[in-house]
């Protein structure tokens, strides 16, 4: 979706449901589609966010942060919360269930007991244990390695490399291909008017 039109329609939304002191914002958050910061006033959405779903997603979760807004600080997702969505017209739940595109972590992680992954933005702590919640402590370590990876489902470098890899320890290895396919996404971003992260 289109900045622009992104921001608009968050302006629009705040003041529609009579937050008129609340003002649109926002982050680089990889992890939080929307965040509602009540000292500010302030309801900001992910770039990365906007930058790769859809417009019902965008509108569903700005309607989400503007119902915290509405609720109160110590409402929570609570009943307060969840009346709060009825009435701005969202679903009073997680806006994406995992369907929203969102950059994977450089790190990635595999359940040896189910196979599931796990990704992780920072390096996983050294001699901390990972396990996978469904197969839990005795059958699930998540083991971790490096992989450079922009978007889920567009991946641009995979470094196979185990945890004592070289590369695997060095955070800012790239091949050569990756860097001209990062420039070139830059530079194409650049060009529709983003903000070139």
């Amino acid at each position: 979706m289109e900045f622009g039109v992104a921001e608009r329609m968050g302006r629009e939304l705040i003041a529609g449901h009579g937050l008129r002191e609340w003002r649109f914002g926002w982050n680089r958050r990889k992890r939080a589609l929307g965040l509602c910061r009540y000292r500010e006033k302030r309801i900001e959405l992910s770039l990365y966010f906007v930058r790769d779903n859809d417009e019902r997603m965008v509108r569903e979760t700005i309607l989400h942060e503007v119902a915290h807004a509405l609720a109160g600080e110590k409402a929570g997702h609570g009943v307060k919360w969840r009346a709060m969505c009825a009435k701005v017209g969202c679903k009073a739940e997680r806006c994406d269930k995992g369907a929203a595109v969102m950059p994977y972590g450089r790190w990635r992680g595999r359940c040896v007991g189910c196979g599931k992954e796990y990704w992780r933005h920072r390096r996983p702590m050294r001699g901390a244990k990972y396990w996978c919640r469904t197969c839990g402590s005795e059958k699930g370590k998540v083991q971790f390695f490096m992989q450079v990876v922009e978007v889920r489902g567009n991946s641009k470098s995979e470094n196979g490399g185990g945890r004592n890899s070289k590369q695997a320890q060095n955070s800012n290895v790239q091949n050569e291909p990756a860097q001209k396919i990062q420039k070139a996404q830059k530079a194409q971003r650049l060009a529709q008017g983003s903000f070139g992260f």
